[in-house]
């Protein structure tokens, strides 16, 4: 190790002047300090002890040795400090005191110390985290029962806001879940905290406990699903982590703190060392305290290192923190919790796990069940997506690029978020961050540049957006790669899914004496906030890719494909053709029904699903072939479940369609293993997947993945700039009850025979089910019966503002349609809307004003088809859509997940129209047929 001499070498020099342990422990715990000293781990405020040990040998300050280190503890712990203790290393100074001496100076500060006062060391010397349990056991061996040892951490990406009730969670198929079962009963854990298994639905806990090493953890970690977050680490490890493994899991998971425990030791006593930390918490100790006095009353503790900000944590700051919440709540606490926050957290007792921090747990529950008060977030000054750009003459200084940039010379685009400012280029459209703090008082950002033609690679940065003010910038370098004009689009995404983008467009010239003379100077244009609230997005799951569909100025269509860590730009008009293809296909099958009974296994079907796969194979290599060359990514995106998709003008990029199979042939056979594999939701392991030779329905993005698509809005545009609206779900309303009535209706070119099976499907438990024939009824309907699901089977017609949509042959134009057809009362919860029909899926630019004339009005989302149905077709999709969302569930689902499992139910009927059916609006809406629909609002 690189340290000066070993602890066997001080216990040596000991010898037969300290023959017991707690001699030894007791001047261990005086040389640490005094070392500490030395290293100035105190600042400049002990300089007088630097004094004294500089005063030549040592001896002639021993008498005030034990003074000037009680000060040092004294002066700690009166500020919730650690008292700092490092390895000694300065072994020819200290030896020049006595080991006797430095006995009695730690035994003098034992007795010094107050009984109620813990004594709590901080190890530094933390580049040798492997040698802490050999360091801690002389300090621990003292046996006083005040005394806790922990490891310091700078914590540079902590991000600490500790729950309450304590979140205690763990990986499925890891030990954990066998060693937290009787938590859950235990007490004061039972009550105080809970405990829950991670994945994309919940990916941040306080306290996540895993068997296994550090490395192990960071490869699951990045395993995923979503970006895991915990506060507190636990590994039941035989290994304590190296300082460069800690650096990268602390990272990671943005922690604070990780504990070790042995697993010879730890046997089935986990739960019971766990709730004995939750107990000591809940009394008001520090985190440090808690920790340690609990747990090792029941396990011996290998490692620990946390923040300092972990460390003194205690539960009065949590209350203080959820104190302040309850005015942006509108929330008061009755009688004796009247005043000010610090007031209220004063009455609140602590000396027993049952009084304050069971009261902080009601609070807790009263917080998340109610509504913020609208006031709340507009107290806050408007910030803005904003840059400044330089370019680099001579590679290193920069200059303010006044006009634009130089071909071959380096520049930096600077990004930041912040109020509007004089120095700093900003949108015009303010950017939306409602919904984007949850537990922390940060928010990470990811920012991507792109410019296919300008830039050899994307390049991405990182904000960290407070909640209120301006934030420090990211730099994002690139080199131009020639002349002429320069339009990236700027893109910020949060939790995978993306918030704002922006198209900044320049010039570039061969010298910067050029650039004067161009047109237009370096601006952000085209804003484009993706959505008008982020409904708690801080709560909802991480998305894994998000792909953006826009334009360039000339018209150019491209594909954006990015991610946290990765981005790609496709040219997208070549899709053009082969989506002509797949809809001419299904177009045959809408048509020519009675030839596809047998479904995909039938001679007729079969060929539809090669049709469908081989352009589905060639729209994804237009789309992600060239970033699969790079190495590991085949594999990752094979991984990327949850997709968004935002088409930035009108048009359907057919995502669903995309093949991840090699191309089958024209004579391939179906995979005699399609069935299994749609029932257990993947590909059997004695299957592998499709080939050139066996096609497969699991190839499908459609099938195998989650999609959340998101339409432009033109009519509802503010000022000139493109823009979405939609409803989203928020951690207050994030469930659609589709219990209560259904207003339902169709085209008179619907079959009767076709419209009684809908019917049938409606007749459940729960459902009141009522037919309109006209738009004036169906307006009336909605008024008064208030739905939380609207099924229509329209006939669509027109173009432009023209675009029209039949029920019993009824016609409205979709600019026509208000509230009073969608969501008429303002406070109301939004419907989902289902929209199939013969035609609906016509020309993309019509569809898509059918879809923005009910979100704009206030649907949840839309489920429609992205090709022509067929009337008795899309009585047959309404039906079994309805039967879906309608199933008995032991608890809710979400939407997305809702459509994927339609079309594989529809395909194990015979169905091949089903594979049309997307839905425009967050996958994240909970569908709910468990509960009261009159309890909600």
């Amino acid at each position: 190790m690189d340290l000066a001499i070993k602890i066997e070498d001080w216990r040596d020099w000991c010898g037969s002047q300290l023959p017991s342990e707690q001699d030894f422990g007791f001047a261990w715990m005086s040389l640490g300090i005094c070392q500490a000293a030395m290293d100035r781990d105190l600042g400049g405020e002990y300089d007088f002890l630097d004094i004294i040990l500089a005063q030549g040998p040592l001896e002639r300050g021993a008498e005030h040795l034990e003074d000037a280190l009680y000060q040092i503890v004294q002066a700690c712990t009166q500020r919730g400090r650690r008292i700092p203790w490092r390895f000694p290393v300065a072994a020819r100074r200290l030896r020049d005191i006595s080991p006797t001496t430095w006995r009695d100076a730690g035994f003098g500060i034992e007795l010094r110390t107050p009984s109620h006062v813990t004594l709590r060391f901080k190890l530094l010397n933390q580049s040798a985290p492997g040698l802490q349990a050999a360091w801690r056991a002389p300090l621990a061996r003292l046996g006083m029962t005040n005394c806790v040892i922990s490891g310091g951490y700078a914590g540079r990406d902590a991000q600490l806001r500790l729950g309450w009730p304590l979140r205690i969670a763990y990986f499925e198929a890891n030990k954990p879940a066998d060693l937290l079962e009787g938590l859950a009963s235990a007490s004061p854990a039972g009550r105080l905290s809970g405990q829950f298994a991670l994945g994309r639905e919940q990916s941040k806990c306080d306290v996540l406990v895993f068997w296994g090493s550090a490395a192990k953890l960071i490869e699951r970690v990045r395993a995923g699903p979503g970006r895991i977050k915990g506060k507190l680490l636990l590994l039941v490890s035989k290994h304590v982590p190296a300082a460069s493994t800690m650096d990268r899991l602390f990272k990671l998971t943005r922690a604070s703190g990780v504990v070790v425990i042995d697993p010879r030791a730890a046997g089935h006593r986990v739960d019971q060392a766990i709730n004995a930390f939750v107990l000591e918490f809940s009394l008001d100790q520090m985190c440090d305290a808690a920790l340690v006095l609990g747990m090792e009353r029941h396990i011996p503790l290998k490692f620990v290192q946390l923040t300092e900000a972990l460390a003194r944590l205690r539960i009065q700051d949590v209350a203080g923190t959820l104190m302040d919440s309850l005015p942006a709540f509108k929330l008061e606490l009755p009688g004796a919790f009247g005043g000010n926050a610090q007031s209220r957290n004063k009455v609140l007792n602590y000396s027993t796990a049952s009084d304050g921090a069971t009261i902080l747990v009601d609070i807790a529950s009263a917080i998340k069940a109610a509504r913020p008060a609208p006031a709340a977030s507009a107290q806050r000054a408007d910030r803005y997506l904003q840059q400044q750009y330089f370019v680099l003459p001579d590679g290193r200084k920069r200059v303010q690029a006044t006009h634009g940039f130089v071909a071959g010379m380096a520049a930096e685009v600077d990004v930041r978020i912040g109020p509007a400012h004089a120095e700093w280029q900003a949108l015009q459209a303010r950017f939306i961050d409602t919904g984007l703090f949850a537990e922390n008082d940060t928010a990470s950002l990811t920012v991507w540049l792109m410019e296919p033609t300008q830039m050899a690679e994307p390049v991405s940065g990182k904000l960290t957006l407070p909640r209120d003010g301006a934030i420090a910038p990211c730099t994002l370098r690139f080199t131009p790669l020639k002349t002429g004009q320069f339009e990236a689009r700027i893109t910020v995404l949060h939790h995978g899914r993306v918030v704002q983008t922006a198209l900044l467009s320049a010039g570039v010239g061969r010298a910067a004496g050029e650039l004067a003379a161009m047109a237009e100077a370096t601006q952000l244009q085209k804003t484009i906030p993706v959505r008008h609230n982020l409904g708690e997005i801080a709560h909802r799951r991480y998305f894994d890719l998000a792909i953006v569909e826009n334009h360039t100025l000339a018209g150019e269509v491209r594909t954006i494909a990015l991610s946290a860590e990765r981005a790609w730009i496709a040219n997208a008009a070549p899709l053009i053709e082969h989506w002509g293809a797949l809809s001419a296909s299904l177009i045959k099958v809408a048509q020519q029904a009675s030839e596809y009974v047998d479904g995909i296994e039938g001679a007729e079907g079969r060929a539809v699903l090669i049709g469908l796969a081989r352009n589905g194979s060639y729209i994804g290599k237009i789309l992600i072939g060239q970033h699969l060359k790079r190495p590991g990514n085949n594999a990752a995106i094979a991984k990327e479940e949850y997709i968004q998709v935002v088409s930035m003008r009108s048009g359907t990029l057919p995502i669903e369609f995309v093949y991840d199979f090699p191309a089958p042939l024209e004579s391939a056979a179906l995979c005699e293993h399609w069935r299994a594999g749609i029932k257990i939701r993947a590909c059997p392991g004695q299957c592998g997947g499709g080939t050139s030779d066996r096609v497969c329905p699991m190839g499908f993005w459609g099938i195998s993945k989650v999609i959340e698509r998101h339409q432009l809005s033109y009519e509802h545009s503010a000022a000139g700039k493109e823009y979405f609206l939609q409803s989203e779900p928020t951690r207050h309303s994030d469930a659609i009850d589709v219990r209560g009535p259904v207003v339902f209706s169709s085209s008179k070119r619907v079959p009767e025979a076709a419209i009684g099976k809908l019917r049938s499907a409606l007749a459940v438990p729960g459902i009141s089910a009522v037919e309109v024939g006209n738009w004036e009824q169906w307006a009336d309907k909605v008024v008064s019966l208030n739905p939380r699901l609207i099924l229509s089977m329209p006939h669509a017609a027109g173009t432009q503002a023209g675009a029209s949509l039949e029920i019993s042959e009824k016609v409205i134009r979709s600019i026509d349609l208000t509230a009073d057809h969608v969501c008429p009362r303002p406070d109301g919860k939004p419907p989902l809307v289902i929209l199939l029909g013969r035609d609906v899926a016509q020309a993309s630019a019509a569809f898509s004003r059918h879809l923005t004339a009910f979100n704009s009005n206030g649907a949840a989302a839309v489920v429609a088809t992205i090709a022509t149905v067929a009337g008795s077709q899309a009585a047959a999709v309404a039906s079994m859509i309805a039967a879906e969302l309608l199933k008995k569930r032991d608890q809710p689902f979400r939407l997305g997940e809702a459509i994927r499992e339609v079309k594989r139910q529809a395909l194990l009927q015979n169905l091949i129209m089903p594979l049309c059916v997307v839905a425009y609006g967050d996958a994240d809406w909970r569908i709910d047929y468990s509960g009261d629909p009159n309890d909600q609002i």
